[in-house]
C-alpha cells in the first residue's frame, strides 16, 4: 500500500486502535500521538522521543479518562507496538519522518513531514 499523502497513511494507522466509531476529542489526540511516535520509530529504531509522550498523555488522561474505553488496548506501549508493525508492514518503504501532527479545527490530520512540506488528510475524524 503505498499513498504520498502522510496525513492519510497517519490516519489509516490511527484507525487500527480506535474502537469506536465516535471517538472524543481527547483519544484522538492520543491516538494521533502514538501513530506519529510510532511511524518515526519505525523509521529510527529507538527513536529519541519515543517516551516523550508520557506527560501529554497523563494531563489528556487527567482531563478524560475514559480514553481507554475508545481504544483497542488500555495502555500506550502496546499500542505503540501494533502501531509500529502496521506502519512496518504497510508503509515499509516510506522514510519520511514526521516533525508534528494535530488534528485542526476542520476536523482533519494536518502533518507536517521533516522536510516542511503540509499534507492534509481531507476525511473528518471528529
Amino acid at each position: 500500500m503505498t499513498d504520498n499523502n502522510l496525513a492519510e497513511n497517519m490516519s489509516f494507522l490511527l484507525d487500527a486502535i480506535v474502537a469506536v466509531d465516535e471517538p472524543d476529542k481527547e483519544t484522538l489526540e492520543v491516538a494521533l500521538m502514538l501513530t506519529q511516535l510510532s511511524w518515526n520509530n519505525a523509521i529510527q529504531r529507538n527513536y529519541p522521543k519515543i517516551n516523550s509522550y508520557k506527560i501529554q498523555l497523563g494531563e489528556l488522561q487527567a482531563r478524560n479518562p475514559s480514553i481507554w474505553t475508545q481504544l483497542i488496548r488500555n495502555n500506550a506501549s502496546s499500542l505503540i507496538k501494533i502501531l509500529t508493525q502496521r506502519k512496518e508492514v504497510f508503509y515499509p518503504d516510506d522514510k519520511r519522518l514526521v516533525r508534528k501532527s494535530f488534528i485542526n479545527t476542520l476536523g482533519t490530520i494536518t502533518v507536517t513531514e521533516d522536510n516542511d512540506d503540509e499534507t492534509l488528510h481531507v476525511q473528518g475524524r471528529l
